[in-house]
């Protein structure tokens, strides 16, 4: 998001994250107002997972929207989810915004530079990572132990979309082309499975699940979309038409594994469907399907089945989200089923629109985790409490604050602390990384503080510390200078 300097600011982040989704890289205030609100949508059920990176990528490309009806020129955004973003007040605050960003503000860079310390029982490690963005060019170089560098270029045109460098690409519903999913992590219980075909879009670097290297194409047309990505280790097509819904026939290939597959997505009323075959070299057939079902803004219920012939394997997922149509009270529920004995439940409610308290409880067949959630304008905390796969008591706690929003100086602090064998509590914590969630610890805690100033109009610093004397890495301090004109 670089057209404007009115809305920059701080980055956020997080520390220790355990999981293989990697997430948006965030830079500013304004990229982390609309992460915010895209995420919220997402557990309150009305926004799908690949819905809130449309959106996403929509505005930080383009910046703020000039009318309401702009979500309808969002691809992949289902007639439901165009209302009901139009609807929300966010969407209409971010519409009277237009007018502050510079129409040449695309093509201005921004740096960032971040230094960090670790301090551990082996010793003193440092690492500095230097980050620039200019139109569709992105790079990263990272330096710590070893050097390591990644980027992207890209650009669209006419209908035509391309990508050198590193990407990720939405093809074949996921059983033919890796993609990476940065809306994938577990606490989005109301969050959507249903794929939908992305165009080629650039990463800053390649160390994210599904990431590829090399470079892609794609053309769309009326009734016909085309496209190809090629590296060093891999090669894979596209092509997709209209007739009955969205048919697709695809392959990829890399090393000993090779795939092709056949696929389709079709929405009737309020329902969207979705059914993928591919045949792999490694897993033999494979099979996926997924439907999302919408009743006005009141009820969602999705469900997911991934299966293998060969291997046996077998994934079911449902997810359901009501809210009352009045005071909006709302209730979600999960259920996951890999096996007979590998299977977890998760629900989540709010008693009406407007409390500041949620409440949760997950489960599987040996672990029982009730949780109480509190978000309160600057104030955020969570208080988890059960039985862990050992049969002992488990719990975790999570506060978080965060003051000064909207003015040159921001400030916070945070403290997490868990025990037990358990991974259900993912946090959000605002720092300097590029990643933005966080499980809590197993045994022990781990605090820190952050502050950034706006010195200029142009540039910013940020500084986080944090100490957890029972973790490996006992104390971290780092800082972050940007700069955007």
């Amino acid at each position: 998001m670089t057209r404007t300097s009115k809305w920059v600011g701080t980055v956020v982040a997080l520390l220790g994250v355990e999981s293989s989704h990697a997430q948006q890289d965030i830079h500013s205030l304004v990229e982390w107002e609309v992460w915010r609100h895209v995420t919220n949508a997402v557990e309150e059920g009305w926004l799908s997972q690949s819905g809130a990176q449309a959106v996403f990528q929509h505005i930080q490309e383009e910046g703020w929207p000039v009318c309401r009806e702009e979500a309808r020129h969002i691809q992949g955004l289902s007639e439901l989810e165009c209302a009901k973003l139009m609807q929300s007040e966010t969407w209409n605050a971010w519409v009277q915004r237009h007018e502050a960003w510079l129409p040449t503000a695309k093509k201005r860079p921004s740096f960032h530079l971040t230094g960090t310390s670790k301090f551990r029982e082996s010793g003193l490690a440092r690492s500095h990572e230097v980050r620039l963005r200019w139109g569709g060019f992105r790079t990263r170089l990272h330096v710590e132990d070893t050097l390591s560098w990644g980027g992207s270029w890209s650009g669209q045109s006419e209908g035509w979309t391309w990508v050198a460098g590193n990407h990720q690409v939405g093809w074949g519903h996921g059983l033919t082309l890796p993609r990476a999913d940065a809306f994938g992590l577990a606490l989005f219980v109301g969050g959507s499975e249903v794929k939908l075909p992305l165009a080629p879009r650039g990463l800053h670097h390649a160390q994210f699940e599904g990431a590829l290297t090399g470079a892609a194409l794609e053309h769309r047309g009326m009734a016909w979309t085309h496209g190809i990505t090629a590296g060093r280790h891999h090669v894979g097509w596209m092509t997709r038409w209209r007739r009955h819904g969205m048919w697709g026939v695809s392959a990829y290939a890399e090393g000993e594994d090779a795939r092709m597959g056949l696929d389709w997505s079709a929405q009737k009323d309020n329902v969207d469907w979705q059914l993928a075959w591919a045949w792999t070299f490694t897993k033999g057939w494979l099979l996926r399907t997924s439907f999302r079902w919408a009743r006005g803004t009141h009820w969602v219920v999705q469900g997911v089945y991934e299966g293998g012939w060969r291997q046996g394997e077998r994934q079911w997922n449902t997810f359901s989200t009501w809210q009352h149509p009045e005071h909006g009270g709302l209730v979600q529920t999960r259920v996951r089923i890999r096996g007979r004995e590998d299977w977890d439940v998760r629900f989540q409610g709010q008693p009406h629109k407007r409390s500041v308290w949620r409440w949760s409880m997950w489960g599987t067949h040996e672990t029982f985790m009730g949780g109480i959630h509190l978000r309160h304008e600057a104030l955020k905390a969570s208080w988890w409490m059960g039985r862990d796969r050992s049969g002992e008591q488990a719990f975790a706690r999570h506060v978080e604050g965060a003051w000064g929003e909207g003015g040159l100086r921001q400030w916070g602090v945070f403290a997490l602390d868990g025990q037990g064998d358990w991974r259900g509590a993912y946090v959000m914590v605002r720092a300097l990384d590029g990643r933005v969630w966080s499980r809590t610890p197993n045994m022990g805690w781990r605090m820190g503080v952050w502050v950034t100033q706006q010195r200029a109009r142009e540039a910013s610093w940020t500084a986080q510390c944090s100490w957890s004397p029972s973790q490996q890495e006992t104390f971290r301090c780092a800082w972050r200078w940007r700069w955007e004109p």
